[in-house]
């Protein structure tokens, strides 16, 4: 009885590490969205870095992924007081493997210019409003964080161009997944073997004793 409660515990247990042990792979596309216009604030220039169509696995010995997503830079070479105005930004995802599911991750972009020892320095300031999940068909789950950036920084004026950008990183995490229905009921079945085969055991301890 003794083999058979931890054969029983066994397939509980390697089911549940199967869960999390197979690797899921990742794939689709992105697009970043911002304003190029120089004219009612700072002018925006993106190019993609990451091949999401590519893809990527994740698993839960090794749950997260740092990228360099995007490069973000101004051509404009000075801050005008219309740069002060906050402007939309976005990167729009659309996800292929493993379902299809899409998001979109919002943020700004602003001119700022304060002292630095006696000197003004200017730059354009990126932030996002926060991170977002998504979601599968077969329950598994991804967070994607995206990171705030400081860009063309410079004495007095702007460093303007590509050169003189920030590359922005994202963070993918694979979050704990639901369970399918089928896998539920094997770890249903597991463990509902492993304990009433020790309720059993206890039963059989006491009218012996």
């Amino acid at each position: 009885m003794k083999r058979f409660f931890y054969s029983a515990a066994s397939v509980a247990a390697l089911v549940v590490a199967s869960v999390g042990a197979q690797a899921t792979t990742f794939t689709g596309s992105y697009t970043v969205n911002a304003d190029a216009n120089e004219n009612g604030g700072l002018g925006i220039q993106t190019a993609n870095l990451f091949d999401l169509v590519a893809g990527f696995d994740l698993t839960s010995a090794a749950p997260s992924k740092t990228v360099d997503l995007f490069r973000i830079w101004t051509n404009e070479g000075a801050i005008n007081a219309d740069d002060f105005n906050a402007r939309d930004i976005s990167v729009d995802f659309a996800f292929t493997l493993p379902s299809a599911a899409n998001g979109s991750i919002p943020g700004q972009t602003v001119g700022d210019a304060d002292w630095f020892f006696g000197w003004v320095n200017e730059s354009g300031v990126l932030t996002w409003s926060d991170s977002k999940v998504f979601s599968f068909a077969n329950g598994t789950q991804l967070q994607v964080e995206l990171q705030d950036a400081t860009f063309n920084w410079g004495l007095i004026d702007l460093r303007e161009g590509y050169k003189h950008g920030a590359n922005v990183k994202a963070t993918f995490t694979l979050l704990p997944a639901v369970p399918e229905p089928a896998t539920w009921a094997m770890m249903v079945v597991g463990f509902g073997l492993a304990g009433g085969i020790l309720r059993s055991r206890k039963r059989t301890i006491v009218s012996f004793a």
